[in-house]
């Protein structure tokens, strides 16, 4: 008796034991992984410049049959290097002037930008027997005497200021405010923008303004690209690429025109002379940047 139930109990044990293994053995989970990697990249913001010189003549009465620009100051937008000229004339007289039409486009990055006129100098260069009349301290020695010329000189080294060209900025948006070209000059969707011609309707920065006299370039002034840009009743109302505070969005390209002046009033006293200048555009990330351009 006690042997049989000692079988059995073994028995059972066995089949236990067993039962555990198949358990053990068929025990199984659903399962997934998912991996994400990670980067961090900075971003990048660059600058392309255009420009397309409208006119440079001397009756207004013959625009634009007679219009002629020197070969640097019209060129597609790249980075400038120094083929790249904006202004390059010779040979000027009273009464004439020209315009040209800038194109700025920030690539990559909203963007606030700025214009710097650095490196301004006059020159007498020679001095005629005209220019001596008109102006008895005419300085011969040329270059070396910087901001003797009449052009544009400040005022500085006892000299006194004396600007005969007169300049203006202007939206040069065309006839429909804002810019709907995508930086196509003169496109279907509005005729004139871009063209270099100041149209009325087009809002001028009035502190740039030739048509009030006093429109000059200084050594190392600023102007903020969105002082100028924010004119438009578009940047007013922030409708697509412009916005109120005057910012640029990225890969967009926005005109602005620069016309200059040699009034006819101008005398004997500029014969001769010249100016020169660099113009920086610059251009600062928009985004967590509120100041408009931090040095």
């Amino acid at each position: 008796m006690f042997k049989h139930h000692l079988r059995i109990l073994l028995s059972l044990g066995v089949i236990l034991f067993l039962t555990g293994l198949v358990i053990q053995g068929t025990t199984a989970v659903m399962s997934d992984v998912e991996t994400s990697s990670n980067t961090f990249t900075a971003g990048f913001i660059d600058l392309q410049i255009g420009a397309e010189c409208s006119f440079k003549v001397s009756n207004p009465a013959l625009l634009p049959a007679t219009s002629t620009c020197p070969l640097p100051s019209t060129f597609a937008s790249t980075n400038l290097g120094p083929l790249q000229k904006f202004f390059d004339y010779g040979n000027l007289e009273p009464g004439d002037f020209g315009a040209t039409s800038i194109a700025i486009k920030p690539l990559a990055s909203d963007a606030w930008g700025r214009m710097r006129f650095i490196n301004l100098a006059n020159y007498d260069n020679v001095c005629t027997e005209p220019e001596i009349l008109s102006e008895p301290a005419c300085n011969a020695q040329g270059t070396s005497t910087i901001f003797s010329g009449e052009l544009q000189n400040n005022g500085t080294s006892g000299v006194p200021v004396s600007r005969n060209i007169l300049f203006k900025l202007w939206v040069d948006e065309g006839g429909t405010a804002g810019f709907q070209c995508d930086g196509v000059r003169r496109c279907a969707a509005d005729p004139s923008e871009g063209n270099g011609f100041h149209e009325l309707i087009e809002p001028v920065l009035p502190s740039m303004n030739g048509l009030n006299g006093t429109a000059h370039f200084t050594d190392n002034q600023t102007l903020k690209i969105s002082d100028i840009l924010k004119l438009s009743s578009a940047a007013a109302a922030s409708t697509g690429e412009m916005h109120a505070d005057g910012h640029m969005n990225e890969d967009r390209t926005y005109f602005i025109g620069i016309s200059w002046d040699l009034p006819s009033t101008a005398n004997n006293a500029i014969q001769t002379d010249s100016f020169i200048a660099d113009i920086l555009y610059e251009v600062q990330q928009y985004n967590h940047n509120t100041d408009n351009f931090v040095d």
